[in-house]
């Protein structure tokens, strides 16, 4: 077959690919020929005719599969996914030619787009579509997001006939990772438990596993001993945890991972069709992944004192709501303290605003470490207020801790008042009476230093 004279005909980036037959893995692929759009698109000084075409692109698993699955099975492919190591979008069409002894051969063709466009994305086969179509109408009928994952993940696990479907989020500038959603076959182990064992060091490997593709499949042993060479660590996880197939999507925004998508021990004789359904799900994913945590964010922020990161008088007074609306909470014992920095303006006024946002700073960082595990809230300005569900010996323990740790001569002093409500009841009443005891614990301390007050 004259496949140069085939090419040539060809008015997009075109060439034929050979593989050669084995029995036991994939075979050397090469690049038999190609059309002058593809040698310009690829480089021209790089190309030749019969080069392995890993010299000309970095090698990938999941494209070396398309490749047998059209040279050797005779099965056409297309796909449309991002190229991480070109910076861009490309269309891919595979076409299945002849066989001879040795080799099966397939045109490919392909095309770049800088961004991901809507209407190749959409160019999938009509059941990919639908399921993908009704995961996104889950997500925006939605009002909770972790709800609408578990939705889709049920989805894609019973889709792709598989084990499990695990969507983990990634928090690297705190180093947190955690399960969102996963959904399991009867019988097996929850992520939830497997990944605490899982070393974070193995978890951010997993990215650089990954690479310059956009995914890592494994869909039979071979893939798997490949996968090893590349992260031994975490194909032992796998192995441990009896995994034998995977499709595993990594969620990026701003080119920093998020999350990871995936499923296990799918049905591998429809690796071509689950990877597509992974793929774009993966890709809505990430826009509501990225909402959510955003979302999350403003929330933190809405009830956060940014000077000194405990809660502020915003999630303080929500706090006092809950009580009021919630039977279970209000019957709970507790107790609640307040507290008022003295001196707070005599420091502003000798030594500036930044001296005194320091003295909150620490003052605050000093009730924290006292009322560990319990809520701290800044009232508003020197004045602090901590809710705390300790049993009354060890609340009033606390208490004394604190005074112990900011009374005279210490650097930073302070008046405390506090109440424990034995049997609970009203917050705003045990608020009132904590309130009125800090102010007649100040009223004493300026009785014994005078000398303080006003120097």
């Amino acid at each position: 077959m004259d496949f140069q004279g085939y090419v040539n005909l060809v008015n997009k980036a075109c060439c034929v690919m050979s593989i050669k037959k084995d029995k036991n893995d994939i075979g050397e692929i090469r690049i038999v020929c190609a059309n002058d759009m593809y040698k310009k698109s690829m480089g021209e000084d790089r190309y030749h005719d019969n080069m392995l075409y890993s010299d000309l692109v970095p090698k990938d698993r999941k494209f070396d599969q398309f490749v047998y699955d059209t040279a050797i099975e005779g099965k056409p492919r297309h796909t449309y996914v991002e190229t991480k190591a070109l910076e861009s979008w490309t269309d891919m069409i595979l076409i299945p030619l002849v066989q001879d002894e040795e080799y099966g051969y397939c045109q490919f063709m392909f095309e770049f787009t800088k961004d991901p466009d809507p209407d190749r994305l959409a160019n999938v086969n009509i059941d990919t579509a639908a399921e993908v179509i009704k995961n996104c109408a889950i997500f925006r009928s939605a009002d909770n997001f972790l709800v609408a994952l578990s939705s889709v993940t049920e989805n894609l696990r019973k889709k792709s006939d598989a084990e499990r479907c695990v969507v983990i989020g990634l928090q690297e500038e705190i180093k947190k990772v955690s399960v969102l959603s996963e959904s399991i076959m009867d019988g097996y182990k929850p992520m939830r438990e497997i990944l605490p064992t899982i070393p974070y060091e193995v978890v951010t490997s997993w990215i650089d596993t990954v690479g310059d593709s956009n995914c890592v499949i494994v869909s039979t042993e071979a893939d798997m001993a490949a996968l090893e060479k590349r992260n031994p660590e975490w194909v032992k996880s796998l192995r441990h945890e009896e995994v034998y197939s995977i499709c595993f999507y990594p969620m990026f925004q701003n080119k920093r991972p998020i999350g990871y998508l995936y499923v296990v021990n799918f049905d591998t004789m429809r690796l071509a069709e689950i990877k597509e359904l992974i793929e774009l799900t993966s890709f809505f994913t990430t826009s509501e992944l990225i909402t959510y945590n955003l979302m999350k964010k403003l929330e933190e922020m809405s009830s956060l004192d940014m000077l000194t990161g405990v809660a502020n008088r915003n999630a303080m007074n929500n706090r006092v709501d809950q009580f009021v609306v919630d039977a279970n909470l209000s019957h709970t014992p507790y107790g609640v303290v307040y507290i008022d920095l003295n001196g707070l303006k005599r420091v502003n006024d000798r030594y500036g605003h930044e001296a005194g946002d320091q003295m909150l700073l620490n003052g605050a960082q000093i009730i924290a470490s006292v009322f560990r595990g319990d809520e701290v809230y800044r009232a508003g300005g020197d004045e602090f207020t901590v809710i705390s569900f300790d049993n009354e010996e060890a609340f009033y323990a606390k208490v004394e801790r604190l005074r112990d740790k900011m009374s005279y001569p210490n650097e930073i002093t302070c008046a405390a008042g506090s109440y424990y409500a034995t049997i609970g009841g009203d917050i705003r009443k045990a608020m009132s009476i904590a309130d009125a005891a800090m102010y007649l614990d100040k009223e004493v301390f300026y009785e014994e230093h005078p000398e303080l007050k006003n120097r």
